[in-house]
């Protein structure tokens, strides 16, 4: 990913919290952070202000994230991210004040925050995952790493906070805890109030760039490619676990980074548990097999049902109603549309053929820093497609006693309709495959 993209989606969300009458955001969702700055810590929260950007995260992360962080300054704690935050504002008020003292004098303004030393802390306890109060993040107060400037030039002003009055930061809350708001609220008190985002930050990550979709499509063929080796080797000794390992083995040898999630494979009977852990049981019947991969950040998501040996006759016929299902919703999708309409193309007519209640999850799910964000494609959504978006279509049917059956792909919402990104045959017979 390019600095300037990075930049320019920092501008873009300074923008959208100006827009909102507030002075910044308090970013504490991993996928989020990563997504504005690089950063890919299992440990941070970006402090994205109307006047700059930083990343508060600990020792551990010293030097990926000098590598890594681009257009906010890091900020280096030691004693948790409330007295952290505490410090960079205290220090952002200050120079604020001694730029509005300079300006009066005749003097340019200026509230860029400088390097801060710091007292030096210990490497504290491992605990939590990038949320304030974890323990995630441990030491003693922050001190500002050197290298990385804010994304934009600083003298603006906040989204109208009085002078000497707290700020307005906005934060996602469905990506915070009420315990943590009320911690920071309490350690914030005077400096900065928090404020309830009623729309989370992750529908702003919904529509891919190119270069995001350029990584998606890299991991795409990774994964088939992966999933195409494995099968090479299914004998019939073959358990579920062996070639769900097998998959996620061969996937790293092509370069990803680690599975999307872990690899589901489950085949007879089994295959009527949506999301089967593989067993030890040899693969037999029908084999729903669902896998992804990691590839510079961005989740692939597939799934495949595949013929080991015999599968009964109502699942055959399942699997062709779950293809037409498939190509019945990406004929629907296209920007503009409603994604509960695209899960009702599909759904309908697993309905009219009598197996409504075998479907009971949606239809897709969005596909990027996550395996499963925005757009949501189901029954009850309210996301509308535009161009950009990444999603699954997925219909299954699922039958206890019998099998099941799952097609997944993932698509692109363009201009003209929905681009399947997945290219692997959909058949039923594993000699299609390799």
């Amino acid at each position: 990913m390019g600095k300037s993209e990075y930049t320019a989606r920092i501008s873009r969300f300074q923008c959208m919290a100006s827009d909102l009458g507030l002075d910044g955001l308090l970013v504490t969702h991993l996928p989020d952070v990563r997504y504005l700055c690089g950063f890919s810590g299992s440990s941070g929260v970006l402090l994205l202000l109307t006047d700059g950007a930083y990343l508060v995260t600990d020792f551990r992360y010293r030097e990926q994230s000098r590598l890594e962080v681009v257009g906010a300054r890091t900020v280096m704690q030691d004693a948790g991210i409330e007295k952290a935050l505490r410090e960079v504002l205290a220090e952002r008020a200050r120079k604020e004040a001694h730029g509005r003292k300079r300006k009066g004098s005749g003097a340019e303004a200026g509230v860029a925050i400088g390097k801060k030393a710091a007292r030096a802390g210990g490497a504290g306890e491992e605990k939590g995952v990038g949320r304030p109060g974890g323990g995630g993040v441990p030491g003693a107060g922050g001190r500002l790493e050197e290298g990385k400037r804010p994304a934009s030039d600083p003298g603006g002003g906040g989204g109208g906070a009085k002078k000497g009055a707290p700020i307005a930061l906005g934060f996602d809350p469905e990506h915070l805890p009420y315990a943590e708001v009320v911690r920071l609220r309490r350690a914030l008190r005077g400096m900065a109030r928090l404020v309830p985002l009623k729309s989370s930050l992750a529908a702003l990550r919904a529509p891919k760039s190119p270069s995001e979709l350029k990584l998606i499509r890299r991991g795409i063929n990774i994964a088939q490619r992966a999933f195409r080796e494995a099968l090479r080797g299914i004998d019939g000794r073959t358990t579920e676990t062996a070639l769900a390992a097998a998959i996620d083995a061969v996937g790293r040898s092509l370069g990803a980074e680690a599975p999307s999630f872990e690899t589901i494979v489950a085949s007879g009977k089994r295959g009527a548990l949506v999301h089967a852990r593989p067993s030890r049981s040899r693969l037999a019947g029908a084999a729903v097999i669902d896998w992804g991969v990691v590839h510079e950040g961005y989740r692939t998501d597939c799934t495949r049902t595949l013929a080991v040996g015999r599968v009964p006759t109502e699942l055959r016929r399942a699997h062709a109603l779950v293809l037409e299902a498939q190509e019945r919703a990406l004929e629907v999708a296209r920007q503009g549309v409603r994604a509960r309409e695209v899960d009702g193309a599909a759904r309908d007519l697993i309905e009219k053929a009598g197996y409504g209640k075998a479907f009971g999850h949606g239809l897709g799910h969005g596909v990027g820093l996550e395996v499963h964000e925005r757009p949501h494609v189901g029954a009850a959504s309210r996301d509308v497609l535009e161009e950009g978006m990444v999603f699954t279509v997925e219909p299954g049917i699922y039958l206890p006693g019998v099998g099941g059956v799952r097609v997944e792909d993932m698509a692109v919402v363009t201009r003209d309709g929905a681009e399947l990104l997945t290219t692997l045959p959909r058949t039923l017979d594993i000699s299609d495959y390799v």
